[in-house]
């Protein structure tokens, strides 16, 4: 008994819980297996703003670091390119809002497990 005590003590904790379900929501082995239905939405949205944030603050760091580059940092003497460097692509740069993209990768990240768990039963 004193092992559910404590249990319930220590993951009873409200910040606690919503920590525990948004890891669990990012984790491809639970998703929102183990979420209660009515939190999934809320935690869906959590998420979402926070990769919203990340992206927006990326997006800033790195306008920064151009914006820095002067006409001397041009100049500079041109590197050889290696045979790896021929394969290698460049990701295309999106003409979507970070909002959009972010709500379309969260729905691929769902809809693959739940194709994953169809297949597997």
């Amino acid at each position: 008994m004193k092992i559910l005590e404590y249990i319930n003590t220590k993951y009873d904790n409200p910040a606690t819980q919503e920590l525990l379900d948004m890891t669990s929501f990012m984790d491809p082995r639970f998703k929102a297996n183990y979420i209660s239905s009515d939190k999934v939405s809320d935690i869906r949205t959590k998420v979402m703003s926070e990769i919203e944030a990340t992206v927006l603050k990326e997006q800033s760091l790195s306008n920064q670091d151009h914006q820095g580059m002067g006409p001397t940092d041009v100049t500079l003497k041109k590197a050889k390119k290696s045979l790896g460097s021929f394969f290698k692509t460049s990701p295309a740069p999106s003409s979507m809002e970070p909002s959009h993209t972010v709500e379309v990768e969260q729905l691929n990240y769902v809809s693959h497990h739940r194709r994953s768990v169809v297949t597997a039963n």
